[in-house]
């Protein structure tokens, strides 16, 4: 998991670069594309799967950044995906609309100012940072110590819980409306060891465990799984446990 992503535009590589080497110095981890590559397909996996596996997204604005379709799409999926965004005014150029739309409301550091730039760096974002990352870290180690080495084994009752298909049309715990997902979106299958096999069956969003893209993944229980924009706990698309009535004579004795 990384700690920081990095949104920008190209054009201020050379500054934006500046700002990295000091996150790295920090002790973060930090995503930051620099290949020069054309934004095909695969690129567009890259990115998504870099931003679901980090805590925050930074943003570097400038007049060339709130005009890219790339940071504009990087921020909306970010939004989507609860992310912590950390917006940085590189110029005084206000944001765009799709952009305002998403960011409007945060607060951002102003580094328009290159003489002021490093002041702000060392006083103002990397404390803000430190704090951010340090909260993130320690919610991911509380979640990881409470669920612990032991996993609740699924159980099910009848054969045909043990493998269907999710989606809108799917046969899971609970219907799915998200349009994002697919008509029939994936394949789990419960394994006899308690572990869930997720097949992916989607050509068009894909499905995601862990901020990385499958097509086919052996996963705990607890495991999240992403479907389109819809996020699911493994374990709550298995139909839940009913537990089998006492018979009547039981109950007799016990209470005679």
């Amino acid at each position: 998991m990384n700690d920081i992503f990095i949104s920008y535009s190209r054009k201020d590589k050379k500054i934006v670069k500046e700002f990295y080497q000091r996150f790295i110095d920090a002790g973060f981890t930090v995503w930051m594309d620099e290949d020069e590559i054309e934004f095909g397909d695969d690129f567009k996996d890259r990115i998504v799967n870099a931003i679901w596996d980090s805590e925050i997204l930074v943003f570097f604005s400038s007049r060339d950044s709130i005009l890219s379709e790339n940071t504009k799409s990087e921020i909306s999926i970010a939004k989507d995906d609860k992310k912590k965004i950390f917006p940085i005014k590189l110029d005084g150029a206000k944001y765009s609309g799709a952009i305002l739309y998403d960011i409007g409301r945060l607060n951002w550091i102003d580094c328009s100012v290159s003489y002021k730039r490093d002041y702000m760096l060392t006083h103002v974002i990397m404390p803000k940072l430190e704090r951010m990352v340090r909260h993130a870290r320690e919610a991911r180690k509380a979640a990881g110590e409470n669920s612990g080495n032991v996993v609740e084994k699924i159980v099910v009752e009848r054969a045909e819980d043990r493998s269907f298909i999710v989606g809108r049309f799917g046969r899971q715990r609970d219907e799915i409306q998200d349009r994002t997902v697919s008509r029939e979106h994936c394949r789990v299958t419960l394994l006899d060891d308690g572990m869930v096999e997720v097949e992916n069956l989607s050509k068009s969003n894909g499905t995601a465990t862990g901020g990385v893209k499958i097509d086919k993944a052996v996963v705990s229980p607890d495991s999240f799984l992403k479907m389109g924009n819809y996020t699911v706990l493994v374990r709550d698309l298995f139909p839940p446990r009913e537990t089998p009535s006492k018979p009547d004579s039981q109950r007799t004795r016990q209470t005679s």
